[in-house]
C-alpha cells in the first residue's frame, strides 16, 4: 500500500477544483432540530466547556449537536484545505479529527455504520431512535460511509463499499483525494438538506419524548423524570433522574447509581429552570 502523502500544495489545488465557487449554506440552529433526537444517551457537557454552545446542553441537545458537528466538520475540512490551512502540528485536515468549530468527528460516523450493519442483517447493531433517524434518507447513509472509507484510504463503489485499499488515508493518491473531498462536499449538502427538512417538520415533536425547560418543579410528581445542568467547581455537569418525593418546598431526587439527593430546595431548582438548565421529560403525546 502507498504510505507517502501527495504534496500539501497539490491537495490544496484539488480542493480548489472540487470546491471552486462552492459556498455552503449553514445548518439549521440547534433549537430548530434538537426535538428530533432521542432523550436518552450520554451527556455532552464538554460542548459547553469547549465553547461550542453557550449553555450546558441536555442529553437531547447533545445528541443533536453530535450530528451537527459531524456535518460541520465535513464542511470545515474542505474549507481548511481549500484555504491551505493545517491543523495541530501542521497536519492536513481530515474528517477524523476536529477542524475549526466542530468537535472530534472520528466517532461520529458510528450511527451510520450501525444503520448499514442492520440493513445487512446484523440484528445486534444499535437502533437509532428519533425523527431525525427515522426519516434519514438512505442516500445520506451511503454518502457518510463514502467519506469514512475514502478518508481512510479506500476506493469505493456507489454504495460506499470498499473496492481497493490504497493506504491509511485519502491523501496518498490524487484521484482518491479528489473523490474524498467530493464525498465530503456531497455528504454535507445531503446532511444540510435533511436537517432543513427536520426543521420544517417541528409540528411532529409531540409524537416523540421531549426534554422541556420547566420553571415550576413544585408541580413535579413522584416518578417524573428530569435533567438538571449545573456547575461544580466551575465545570459543567448534567444529572438525570426521577422524583421520589415533593412537598412543594423541598424535593427528594433519585439521580441513578443508588444516589439520592434529599431535601433539595424547590427555590434552587426554579432558578435553574429560569436559566434554561432544568428540563422535565414529557412523554410522546404528553404535551398539551
Amino acid at each position: 500500500m502507498k504510505t507517502e502523502k501527495i504534496p500539501i500544495k497539490q491537495i490544496q489545488e484539488i480542493a480548489q477544483e472540487v470546491a471552486q465557487e462552492y459556498i455552503p449554506r449553514d445548518l439549521p440552529q440547534l433549537e430548530e432540530v434538537s426535538w428530533a433526537f432521542p432523550v436518552e444517551g450520554r451527556d455532552r457537557v464538554h460542548y459547553q466547556a469547549h465553547g461550542y454552545v453557550d449553555k450546558i446542553p441536555n442529553v437531547q441537545e447533545g445528541n443533536a449537536l453530535r450530528e451537527i458537528m459531524t456535518f460541520r466538520n465535513f464542511r470545515n475540512v474542505l474549507q481548511y484545505i481549500r484555504e491551505g490551512k493545517t491543523v495541530s502540528r501542521g497536519g492536513v485536515p481530515n474528517h477524523t479529527f476536529p477542524c475549526g468549530d466542530a468537535d472530534d468527528g472520528a466517532y461520529m460516523v458510528y450511527p451510520y455504520l450501525a444503520i448499514k450493519e442492520r440493513e445487512d442483517g446484523r440484528e445486534d447493531a444499535p437502533v437509532q431512535k428519533g425523527f431525525f433517524w427515522e426519516t434519514l434518507p438512505s442516500g445520506l447513509v451511503k454518502a457518510v460511509l463514502k467519506v469514512e472509507k475514502t478518508g481512510r484510504g479506500s476506493i469505493v463503489d456507489e454504495n460506499g463499499e470498499s473496492i481497493e485499499k490504497l493506504g491509511n488515508i485519502a491523501y496518498v493518491d490524487a484521484d482518491l483525494t479528489r473523490q474524498y473531498l467530493q464525498n465530503m462536499r456531497d455528504a454535507y449538502e445531503l446532511g444540510r438538506e435533511h436537517f432543513e427538512q427536520v426543521a420544517k417538520s417541528k409540528e411532529q415533536e409531540g409524537n416523540y419524548p421531549q426534554l422541556v425547560v420547566d420553571t415550576n418543579p413544585e408541580n413535579w410528581k413522584e416518578g417524573d423524570e428530569f435533567q438538571w445542568g449545573y456547575y461544580s467547581k466551575k465545570e459543567p455537569r448534567l444529572v438525570s433522574g426521577n422524583v421520589l418525593k415533593n412537598d412543594g418546598s423541598k424535593i427528594d431526587l433519585n439521580i441513578g447509581n443508588g444516589s439520592v439527593w434529599r431535601d433539595k430546595e424547590i427555590s434552587l431548582l426554579k432558578e435553574y429552570g429560569e436559566h434554561g438548565l432544568l428540563w422535565k421529560l414529557v412523554p410522546a403525546g404528553g404535551r398539551k
